[in-house]
């Protein structure tokens, strides 16, 4: 999987030059310095290239800067940001750098996430966002079933997850305490979100596809099954998706 990072800073004098004997302004060290990171993280090795590095969860995505101050962060978040942006920041955890930066975005995501949302606009959002990245990403065929963005798949499992988190993380801040989707369907099954039968099968059928896409990827392999791979788990993941949307899915 590539890597999915945003860049934050917490300099108030981005004009201003850095000490030593070739002085540069504040913004262009970052700059330079987050080109430097990506260029460790890309870089080419015998076994091939060690990570690809997606920037466009920063704010404006492409437009934006490839680092940005905590301040537009925050700003960007609370006043600008897509459903879909919210979404991805309930996957997101601070992994390195400053600690206190680090602190200081946690308590922003916790912010940002644990706000008070219409569900039924929020639930129309993910709606919206999961058909139009179906036709743009899905490839399955007649033959062949995209384990991945396919009907009853991964994403679609995520999807679940990531709407209940959002929806109830307002009533039950505990929800939002672990970025990954296994801890947060637990939280949400303590928090009374989902019932112990649904929470079961959104692990075990979570664990399978990834069981699966992890060997694959590993085997340079597509994500494309046979059509008839996994039909128990794609209808349970039809049928869940209906209780959780209240809507007959697209499948």
């Amino acid at each position: 999987s590539d890597l999915d990072l945003v860049f934050l800073h917490d300099c108030d004098a981005l004009q201003a030059e850095t000490p030593g004997g070739k002085p540069i302004a504040n913004e262009t060290w970052l700059t330079r310095y987050v080109q430097r990171v990506i260029n460790w993280l890309s870089a080419q090795t015998h076994l091939g290239r060690a990570y690809e590095v997606d920037l466009e969860l920063r704010p404006d995505g492409r437009r934006g800067m490839s680092i940005t101050s905590l301040a537009s962060f925050t700003q960007y978040q609370r006043e600008s940001a897509w459903t879909w942006e919210h979404q991805a920041l309930t996957r997101a955890r601070w992994v390195a750098g400053d600690a206190a930066l680090g602190t200081a975005f946690s308590a922003v995501r916790a912010e940002v996430l644990t706000r008070p949302r219409d569900p039924a606009k929020l639930r129309q959002d993910l709606l919206d966002m999961r058909t139009r990245m179906r036709e743009k990403l899905d490839k399955s065929t007649e033959d062949h079933w995209d384990v991945k963005q396919g009907a009853g798949g991964l994403i679609d499992a995520e999807f679940l997850t990531q709407y209940l988190v959002l929806r109830d993380a307002a009533r039950d801040s505990a929800i939002i305490e672990f970025s990954d989707n296994w801890r947060q369907l637990d939280a949400l099954e303590r928090a009374g979100s989902i019932s112990r039968a649904q929470h079961d099968s959104l692990i075990a059928i979570y664990r399978e596809y990834r069981a699966c896409t992890h060997a694959r990827a590993l085997q340079n392999e597509s994500s494309l099954l046979a059509q008839g791979e996994f039909a128990e788990q794609r209808k349970v993941i039809a049928n869940l998706w209906t209780e959780i949307f209240q809507s007959t899915p697209s499948f």
